[in-house]
């Protein structure tokens, strides 16, 4: 069974690109050794994509735990705004508003 995913948020990020930077001559696969040894359950595939979004993380507050823009976006937007409208008309004139 595959391990339980791990949300790292972006201060140990920052402290694996210090390492990856200072230690690892900025070859971010020689961290997973040394961060395993830490405990940290992280690949070397997360470490690369951690070093190539380096400038994102190193300009995010370090208490977040994601970068602006991560998370799931909303499935047609124009369509939920056409939608509110509707239903704020509807209400409004006192009809019925249901899902049907």
């Amino acid at each position: 069974m595959p391990g339980q995913r791990v949300a790292f948020d972006i201060a140990k990020k920052k402290e694996a690109i210090i390492w990856i930077r200072v230690h690892g001559g900025g070859v971010a696969s020689r961290a997973e050794a040394h961060f395993r040894a830490k405990g940290w359950r992280v690949s070397a595939a997360t470490l690369r994509k951690w070093w190539r979004n380096r400038n994102a993380i190193e300009d995010t507050p370090g208490h977040r735990k994601r970068l602006d823009g991560a998370g799931k976006k909303p499935p047609l937007v124009h369509v939920e705004g056409i939608l509110f409208d509707l239903v704020i008309e509807r209400r409004s004139r006192k009809e019925k508003v249901t899902r049907e």
